[in-house]
């Protein structure tokens, strides 16, 4: 059965719903569209536009938000949004109280789950997390409150019909299952509860369900997002041991936070995977970035939020084409970029990322007493730049820090040294590229 209305639309420019920090190169903005600040859900659709679901406050606080040419539009809702999928024609979908709605345009349709199917407690059921697969079949958990005794489902809806899956028809128990993903074959990926109360990462082929957990460390986290599925059709989540972790469809691997004690990250909520393969987390206190096993984070404080737990929750992440951050927290929409935020697809197109790793001749040269040197870097990297005289012997460092893609031009003053042949060098250190990259050039200093 389907039902068809037409939604209440607000929109209005970005300067009136965000407030906007600056630090450093504007690195963050906290987004509060029409002055809602609690979202639970966030995501990127095929053409860029920003999508986040609210909680449900009041009428003037709820539902789905759009941020597209720096503009927040309003979907009004009359339900929590705690999950949501983008389908391969960017149609939005929502699991609610026995019905999954989509939204095409600016209209939401209702697919209401049949009376007639054969589940258990059919009146109290809801939807908790949602995804399409490759096929645009969308399949959704049941919100639960986690007994192992409930007879509990996973559905699937294929534009027209409604499958179900539980015990009784697949032979296979569903218990609490969170954070469904599908990856590039169609597999259907989640967090279970298995016979033990342990949680568990379970595939389901098409044909038959299969937990791929044996051992505590490999078990996804309880909260809502936990399971990403990068291009490569690797799985990564947050376990209960509060770090990540890498199932490329063979093993398993760890990713631990250095320093952990000092790491006070509370739960971790979600993870993404940026345009240089690098790992993003939100957590209870803050945002951590993983390159390689080296973790670097940035607490709410940085950014002005509140501080005090459970103040300020990173509930969901995602990354832009730009490779910014965006977090739904309890506070608002944050957006941020170490290295500042890019808004728009001109400044995409403007840093012109290289394709490879290079050092350019200085100009001029020679040179008297300063010259240009340029370099190129075709992904996040730490950089060092020196410069050494004909015995080997380092008589500058230009650059020793980590920078982000892109094309770089730095001075290099030669006041106060002979008149000669010098060299300098390029190294680049990308900690998820084998070796790394080494390149030296000759400079002529004369006087």
């Amino acid at each position: 059965m389907k039902h068809i209305y037409k939604l209440t639309i607000f929109s209005f420019l970005v300067l009136f719903s965000s407030i906007n920090f600056a630090q450093g190169s504007n690195t963050f903005i906290l987004h509060k569209p029409f002055n809602n600040f609690y979202f639970y859900s966030i995501d990127i659709d095929n053409n860029g536009v920003v999508w986040a679901g609210a909680r449900l406050l009041s009428a003037d606080h709820n539902g789905l938000f759009k941020f597209e040419n720096g503009a927040w539009t309003r979907f009004q809702f009359d339900n929590n949004i705690q999950d949501f999928a983008i389908g391969p024609n960017n149609n939005i979908w929502i699991g609610v109280l026995k019905y999954a709605d989509v939204l095409n345009g600016f209209t939401f349709t209702k697919h209401q789950l049949p009376a007639n199917l054969t589940v258990p407690n059919y009146n109290s059921i809801s939807f908790f997390n949602v995804t399409v697969d490759i096929n645009n079949n969308v399949w959704l958990t049941q919100h639960s409150n986690g007994s192992f005794n409930e007879n509990e489902n996973l559905f699937k809806f294929d534009g027209s019909n409604w499958t179900v899956y539980n015990k009784a028809n697949s032979n296979f128990t569903i218990v609490n299952a969170r954070s469904i993903v599908s990856d590039s074959k169609g597999n259907i990926w989640f967090s279970n509860v298995d016979s033990t109360n342990e949680r568990v990462l379970v595939k389901y082929d098409g044909q038959n369900f299969k937990t791929i957990t044996t051992q505590p460390a490999e078990s996804p986290g309880f909260l809502w997002h936990t399971i990403f599925v990068d291009k490569n059709d690797h799985i990564w989540f947050a376990n209960k041991f509060k770090y990540l972790v890498e199932y490329d469809g063979q093993k398993f691997s760890y990713f631990v936070p250095q320093n952990n004690s000092n790491f006070q990250t509370g739960d971790l909520w979600s993870v993404a995977v940026d345009g240089y393969g690098y790992k993003w987390i939100a957590a209870d206190y803050g945002i951590y970035r993983i390159i390689g096993n080296t973790w670097t984070e940035w607490k709410y404080s940085d950014f002005g939020l509140p501080t005090q737990y459970p103040t300020t929750l990173g509930m969901d992440i995602t990354v832009d084409r730009n490779n910014n951050i965006w977090i739904a927290t309890n506070v608002g929409v944050l957006q941020f970029n170490p290295y500042g935020i890019v808004t728009d697809v001109e400044d995409e197109n403007s840093v012109n990322i290289p394709k490879e790793f290079s050092l350019s001749q200085n100009y001029p040269n020679p040179f008297n007493p300063e010259t240009a040197i340029s370099y190129q870097l075709s992904a996040f990297s730490f950089v060092s730049l020196k410069v050494f005289d004909v015995l080997g012997r380092e008589v500058a460092t230009l650059v020793n820090e980590e920078k982000p893609a892109g094309t770089y031009t730095i001075n290099f003053n030669a006041e106060g040294l002979s008149s000669g042949v010098y060299f300098y060098r390029l190294q680049v250190y990308t900690p998820e590229r084998a070796g790394s990259f080494v390149q030296t050039k000759k400079l002529v200093f004369m006087k």
